[in-house]
């Protein structure tokens, strides 16, 4: 930094400390604010990189990071609902007209494996990999979903084909599963492992999937995006901590 301008700057966080401490003597309760902002926009500081000041980390080595834990950047919202990063969480929301939304990841894949935490304390979500567009319908994703719902019977952890073959898999889980306290706002750990025809998936360490699919000529089986679903006709709150991919090709 010029010694011209550290010298001024240094003036001038001096003047204003001075202009405090004088007001606090006084007895004055409200911070001459507008003083202070005056004397650093005359400083001509250099403007703060905003993605300097973000304290985000992304994962190193084979894994990935798909939510940086600040914005959605990697990420394009298409269709109804919200989605949005509050206190570094990624959050879905239906809106006013309850139309089918999702968010959909740049990034692509074939094979993979996938590591989520989430929660849905309300509502139905779900996780797409290999995700396409419908030629017919842009908004709408088409592809392999993991089912994301914590209500009874609706096949939490399960493999669904949604415009195809729908249930895959639908996981029946033990009586009790879900009358635990606080279940419905619990955090899961869902990991998720797609190579050739051969997928798995577990809740909380408990295999939910574990399939091979019979066709080979399955539409799904090339690479593809990553979404995260708002589904449409009610309330929808989906929450999401960690988002990791692993390609395997």
């Amino acid at each position: 930094m010029d010694r011209r301008f550290a010298i001024r700057v240094n003036l001038l966080i001096l003047i204003a400390a001075i202009v405090l401490f004088a007001a606090w003597r006084l007895g004055d309760g409200n911070p001459p604010v507008a003083a202070i902002k005056s004397a650093a926009a005359s400083a001509s500081l250099p403007p703060v990189d905003a993605r300097a000041s973000r304290s985000c980390r992304r994962e190193s080595g084979e894994w990935q990071s798909l939510f940086n834990g600040c914005d959605l950047t990697g990420w394009r919202h298409v269709g109804g609902g919200h989605s949005f990063v509050q206190n570094g969480v990624l959050m879905l929301a239906d809106d006013a007209d309850r139309k089918p939304g999702y968010l959909v990841s740049t990034m692509t894949a074939r094979n993979l494996r996938a590591k989520l935490r989430c929660q849905v304390p309300t509502g139905d979500s779900g996780f797409y990999f290999r995700g396409r567009f419908d030629p017919h319908t842009p908004t709408e994703v088409l592809g392999l979903q993991v089912q994301l719902n914590m209500q009874p019977d609706c096949g939490l952890g399960g493999l669904f084909e949604p415009q195809g073959r729908g249930w895959l898999v639908k996981p029946r889980q033990k009586p009790g599963f879900f009358e635990k306290p606080g279940f419905s706002a619990a955090w899961l750990d869902c990991e998720v492992d797609v190579q050739n025809r051969h997928i798995r998936v577990t809740i909380d360490g408990v295999a939910t999937v574990d399939f091979t699919d019979p066709d080979p000529d399955n539409r799904y089986g090339e690479a593809g995006f990553f979404a995260l679903q708002i589904h449409g006709g009610g309330f929808c709150d989906a929450r999401f901590q960690t988002i990791l991919v692993q390609p395997l090709d």
